[in-house]
């Protein structure tokens, strides 16, 4: 049971990282100081619990070189299952950034598993 909380609080505070980039405010929105027609990929750390260990999620923003919608993905949410885990991975390195309207972000894998279940 501890467990499924931890991957609900990490799943949520994805969200609210992607929701803040979204953010139209003069606060340092992550989106707008990344360059237009380029791919960016980082990681965001969690912090160690009481069981369980530090982790992290690996995030993907594929900025257009164009303005247009801004699109959120996530994968890996349960991190057993690895189709949707790998097809991200493989949509975030085929997506041209050049040939694109708006910005993608993609959450790779939003549960990476660090214990067997």
């Amino acid at each position: 049971m501890r467990r499924w909380i931890t991957i609900f609080i990490s799943v949520s505070l994805m969200v609210c990282i992607a929701l803040r980039a979204f953010a139209q405010d003069d606060t340092g929105n992550l989106l707008e100081t990344l360059p237009a027609g380029e791919r960016t990929d980082f990681s965001v750390t969690i912090p160690a619990g009481k069981i369980d260990p530090e982790t992290f999620i690996p995030v993907s923003v594929i900025k257009g070189s164009s303005p247009g919608p801004k699109v959120l993905m996530v994968a890996g949410v349960h991190g057993y299952e690895f189709a949707p885990i790998l097809a991200a991975k493989r949509l975030a390195e085929e997506i041209e950034p050049k040939q694109l309207s708006g910005t993608l972000i993609i959450v790779r894998i939003a549960h990476i598993m660090t214990q067997p279940l």
